[in-house]
């Protein structure tokens, strides 16, 4: 088991430490995981993760289902006939304005390699502008739909906005410290800046270190 914050690594556990029951459920689902419920519900299919592919130098037309994560864009001349791109929500909520944008480019690629069908497995309503406009590849009614919602939020291009991270090994002394900077800012700061108290993002410590953020 590795921990993907600090990677802290232990081995795996069969028995409960605390009530030593042996009912053992691993959650998440990483690219090896899927891999191996995959060869569950499809026992004769030869099915391979991208990582092993490359460093194995196995050729891909031997096996019929390849998994993969968003690094397989950035390789060349790789094409697939069926694309499956599993739990799209995860990455439109990371807490980035411009995940919307990021993600339409991930999936216009993603079809630009695939011969026959992509297939996307979210929750998210099929109007929903990003899947609407990905149909036909138009990005510009999609610019035009991600423009009018940044403008409506205060968002860039017509807000700037500046991120100011406040890290250490003491966290009273972290939360201490970005607090003065949001007061500092605070007391001189012009009627037409807005700043954000400090605060946590997904994570309040990452390998071995606290971290708190000020949005101006």
């Amino acid at each position: 088991l590795i921990c993907p914050l600090c990677n802290f690594k232990t081995s795996s556990i069969e028995i409960c430490p605390i009530c030593n029951s042996s009912y053992i459920k691993f959650s998440g689902l990483g690219a090896e995981k899927l891999e191996s419920n995959l060869k569950r519900v499809f026992p004769l299919a030869k099915i391979i993760t991208l990582e092993e592919l490359i460093k194995n130098n196995k050729q891909l037309k031997d096996y019929h289902i390849v998994v993969t994560t968003r690094k397989i864009i950035n390789l060349p001349r790789l094409e697939f006939d069926v694309t499956v791109v599993w739990d799209l929500d995860t990455l439109l909520n990371v807490g980035n304005f411009k995940s919307a944008e990021e993600t339409y480019q991930l999936l216009s690629k993603l079809i630009c390699i695939t011969t026959k069908k992509v297939i996307i497995s979210s929750g998210i309503n099929p109007d929903f502008y990003l899947l609407r406009t990905l149909k036909n590849i138009n990005f510009r009614e999609f610019y035009d739909a991600e423009l009018k919602i940044r403008k409506t939020l205060n968002l860039p291009p017509y807000y700037r906005m500046g991120l100011i991270s406040v890290r250490g090994i003491d966290k009273k002394h972290v939360e201490s410290e970005s607090e003065k900077i949001y007061y500092f800012i605070e007391r001189f700061r012009k009627k037409n800046i807005k700043i954000c108290y400090p605060y946590e993002f997904l994570h309040s410590r990452l390998r071995g270190k606290y971290y708190r953020y000020l949005l101006v």
